[in-house]
């Protein structure tokens, strides 16, 4: 978060024409054409969401990580150790976690005429090693993530504005806690973006970062080069654009940070919510796949309702979703069916299957490709309240028999 006051692959036919060969001699044979039936070409890789989820934004709301195992790290608004306080820096960007576990953070100090940015490292035993980095001639203040490179050497950093450049600094992990950090080169940006909020390494040579322009997007930055000391060049290009769903009206979105875990394969996104509900961080996780998925798990609704927290694809038509009997007071009857276009097409234990607390509910419908289905829950407490919630989703190819 800022303060503003501050300075698909398309599927491809293949035309074949089979040539007929004339032999001479006293006979006169003619070859019967083999029908050629040419490969599909399988579609390119794209980053399809895979589950969604909230958090608050004294949690999420600046920067996300993971640590090699899959173990996601967050940082919130506010979240300022007293000790990085008292240096004068009250905000810290996108965080980055190393391969060996150590925790990379960025901060800055925007009160007036701040002349120095800091970088911390927290090794895994929990000591923290301070690095202050003093302005260079036209950077600004920001310091709105960091992201440390494959090979250790380098760390990455951004300012904010429109921004023709990101910042090269030297991985100052294992000098002494102090040591001063300075400017070892730049990144350009062909074409500028703007409000680059987090990046994070996806190979050597390629970043993936959030923006925060008019259209919040995942850009690619693909470097031309490996890293060096000096002036480096990447060209850039928009990766995707993530759906903003909120029960709050407004399209006051703000990209937050930004974690790829080569490991595990996920990327995620985090995005604060606008209005009145700025107090919520959207948590949205992407895999790169090639052809049909299942659909989203959490995925928001029209109205900004999620999926309950902690469903899951089983398969392609199986759910399972946690029934949290609190929200319909009480020990709760849980009905979940599954509609299209207003009619209902199968359901639980008949469309009344009963449960209570959190205990899981199966429903295995045979569905035909396409989309507009509705899973529907409906808790029934004993107190009669309803609790209700709907969940749209799509089918992306047709069920076995």
């Amino acid at each position: 978060m800022r303060r503003t006051h501050r300075p698909a692959g398309a599927a491809v036919t293949a035309a074949l024409s089979v040539a007929l060969g004339m032999i001479s001699g006293t006979a006169t044979a003619t070859t019967t054409p083999r029908s050629v039936h040419p490969r599909p070409r399988r579609s390119a890789p794209a980053w399809r969401l895979q589950t969604f989820s909230t958090a608050p934004i004294t949690v999420a709301g600046e920067g996300v990580a993971s640590y090699p195992g899959g173990r996601i790290l967050y940082r919130g608004l506010a979240q300022v150790p007293p000790a990085v306080a008292r240096l004068g820096f009250n905000h810290v960007g996108d965080e980055d976690i190393d391969p060996s576990g150590a925790v990379y953070d960025a901060y800055e100090n925007d009160h007036p005429n701040p002349t120095s940015k800091l970088f911390t490292i927290t090794a895994p035993s929990g000591r923290v090693s301070v690095y202050p980095h003093p302005l260079a001639h036209g950077e600004e203040f920001n310091n709105s993530f960091v992201t440390v490179s494959p090979d250790q050497r380098w760390i990455v950093s951004g300012e904010w504005d429109t921004e023709r450049r990101l910042l090269l600094l030297p991985n100052p992990k294992g000098r002494p806690s102090g040591s001063s950090l300075p400017l070892a080169g730049t990144i350009t940006l062909r074409p500028a973006l703007y409000h680059v909020q987090g990046c994070d390494f996806f190979s050597a040579r390629t970043l993936i970062c959030s923006t925060d322009d008019a259209v919040h997007s995942l850009v690619q930055v693909r470097l031309t080069a490996p890293l060096h000391r000096g002036t480096n060049h990447a060209v850039a290009r928009r990766l995707l654009i993530p759906r903003e769903v909120s029960r709050c009206p407004g399209r006051g979105f703000e990209s937050e940070g930004v974690d790829y875990n080569g490991r595990t394969g996920r990327l995620t996104l985090t995005m604060n919510e606008p209005g009145a509900c700025i107090g919520t961080t959207d948590v949205n996780v992407y895999r790169l796949v090639v052809g049909p998925s299942a659909p989203a798990i959490g995925a928001p609704l029209a109205d900004g309702t999620p999926m309950p927290a902690g469903s899951r694809v089983g398969a392609v038509h199986m759910f399972t979703v946690p029934i949290d009997a609190r929200a319909a007071g009480g020990r709760a009857v849980t009905s979940i069916t599954l509609w299209r276009d207003g009619r209902r097409l199968a359901g639980n234990g008949g469309g009344h299957g009963r449960r209570s607390g959190s205990d899981p509910t199966l429903i295995t419908p045979r569905l035909a490709a396409g989309r507009g289905y509705e899973l529907r829950i409906t808790s029934v407490g004993a107190n009669h309240r309803r609790a209700r919630a709907r969940v749209g989703f799509t089918i992306a190819r047709p069920a076995s028999s």
